[in-house]
């Protein structure tokens, strides 16, 4: 049996995701980039993702969703990554059914570093050789400008 978070990464994430956004997540798994962040769910209760000024905040570190957004795709604030992110979701959902996105979030932000990337790797050279073998790219994702009041809405993204 498939576990949840792998699921919703083969069936839902990772085929959304842009080719050179899934390369460059590749780059950063493997050389264990500090850009690749990681965040504590818990912690981040109560940000307010409307507020201008952090909407405008340039990025330093991004989750696994965003990291796509922010080298695959040139994003360079931190609310074009909210938005990002959260229209990734709502593809993936759209795939896979309500949650399963949850799942692939909640497992990465919540898995040892280590055992993350020995695991999400193997997962991010699965689709990319999909794509190779099918020709078959993402579906672009087009970035809507959200009223998402919290970053606990994105789930963690």
């Amino acid at each position: 049996m498939v576990s949840s978070w792998r699921y919703a990464w083969q069936h839902g994430v990772g085929p959304v995701l842009p080719g050179a956004g899934l390369t460059a997540l590749k780059d950063a798994l493997e050389k264990d980039s500090p850009e690749l962040w990681q965040p504590n769910i818990k912690s981040l209760d109560g940000i307010n993702t409307t507020i201008p000024f952090l909407r405008r905040c340039r990025v330093r570190q991004a989750c696994a969703i965003e990291y796509c957004g922010w080298k695959g795709e040139g994003l360079k604030s931190q609310g074009e990554l909210w938005d990002y992110c959260a229209d990734i979701c709502e593809r993936a959902e759209e795939l896979t059914g309500p949650f399963a996105d949850d799942a692939f979030t909640w497992w990465f932000c919540t898995t040892p570093r280590d055992e993350m990337r020995r695991l999400l790797l193997p997962e991010v050279n699965r689709e990319l050789a999909r794509r190779v073998e099918t020709g078959k790219p993402a579906s672009r994702v087009r970035l809507k400008r959200r009223t998402v009041k919290s970053v606990r809405q994105l789930v963690a993204c």
